[in-house]
């Protein structure tokens, strides 16, 4: 837990290849299913102060209360994601906090002198990554705002961990009800 934060949230992946990143979650790992998001296009974004529109694939499961998310930049928008992947190939990418303090948990990343590397608005929820460069050898820190949504979704992917036999480790996240919700 952490004292300005709260418990962290979920662990975000920047990859390569997401289809190969699940498979390696649910076979070698033994955790999943994924709910996966093919395409998601993050029209009101921001990379380094620059407005963007970059096309993601997205993929989430739970680990307990532990959320594991998978992003692979499938177009040369700049991004976060796009430069780690280009730098380092796959790796965690970021640290996710979920916050339903946005404003004051910004002034307490201010404080620390982190900037916004990235951020986005999805559902009226905003996501901030925070360039952290110094504190947590090149590990983002995200806030991402709660949203009822954001909790449906992830009360849904828990249970499905939860009764997760091994089969159907991949499920599109759009056919699953409730799952769309709350993609960042």
């Amino acid at each position: 837990m952490s004292r300005l934060f709260g418990p962290v949230a979920h662990f975000g992946y920047a990859v390569a290849d997401i289809e190969a990143a699940m498979h390696h979650w649910t076979e070698r790992l033994g955790i999943g299913p994924f709910l996966y998001a093919p395409r998601v296009e993050m029209p009101d974004f921001e990379y380094r102060g620059q407005p963007g529109c970059p096309v993601l694939a997205i993929a989430t499961a739970s680990s307990g209360p532990i959320e594991i998310e998978l992003v692979q930049p499938l177009d040369d928008s700049p991004s976060a994601y796009l430069d780690f992947v280009r730098r380092n190939g796959s790796g965690q990418q970021h640290i996710g906090f979920h916050t339903t303090t946005m404003d004051e948990h910004l002034k307490l990343v201010a404080a620390r002198g982190w900037t916004i590397l990235m951020q986005s608005t999805s559902g009226g929820a905003r996501s901030i990554h925070f360039d952290t460069a110094g504190d947590f050898a090149g590990t983002v820190v995200q806030l991402s705002e709660t949203t009822p949504a954001k909790l449906r979704k992830g009360a849904l992917q828990a249970e499905l961990a939860a009764t997760w036999d091994g089969t159907d480790p991949i499920r599109l996240r759009s056919s699953i009800p409730g799952a769309s919700g709350g993609l960042r």
